[in-house]
């Protein structure tokens, strides 16, 4: 994983046109999310959490292209549960990659010299170390699965 750095591509609903990164509407991202659960590629438990990140404003297009991936990367060959656990790390680790840069934004807003730019840029450092121990995760699930 490479937190973010590729651009995703999630499928049009009907399979011609691509919906791509720009146009993380709320709609746009609930409508895959919808489509993934009627496929059977998450179940009803991520299904809601999804549908409450979108609301919140916490989840882009490009997350749930990374979680529909995972999804369907392990469809075949994986147990229900490891594969919304999956599913569920993915998230956390957009979330963190967000955390991260934010705290990293807010670091160069104040005083470089100042403990509240030196917290910020612990934040930044704890939440990578997060991310970085999650993929870890990920890649040892994705490799017994």
């Amino acid at each position: 994983m490479c937190g973010g750095h590729v651009v995703h591509m999630l499928a049009h609903p009907l399979g011609h046109e691509p919906i791509s990164q720009h146009k993380d509407t709320a709609i746009d991202v609930r409508q895959e999310i919808k489509l993934l659960y009627a496929r059977g590629e998450i179940d009803s438990g991520a299904f809601h959490r999804l549908l409450e990140m979108a609301d919140s404003g916490l989840l882009t297009s490009g997350d749930l292209a990374r979680v529909g991936q995972a999804a369907r990367d392990h469809s075949g060959d994986s147990r229900a549960g490891t594969r919304d656990e999956i599913a569920t790390l993915e998230i956390q680790i957009a979330r963190l990659y967000k955390q991260a840069k934010d705290a990293e934004w807010n670091a160069g807003r104040v005083s470089p010299d100042g403990d509240q730019a030196r917290a910020y840029l612990e934040t930044k450092q704890g939440a990578l170390f997060r991310a970085h121990e999650i993929e870890a995760r990920v890649a040892a699930l994705k490799g017994g699965a």
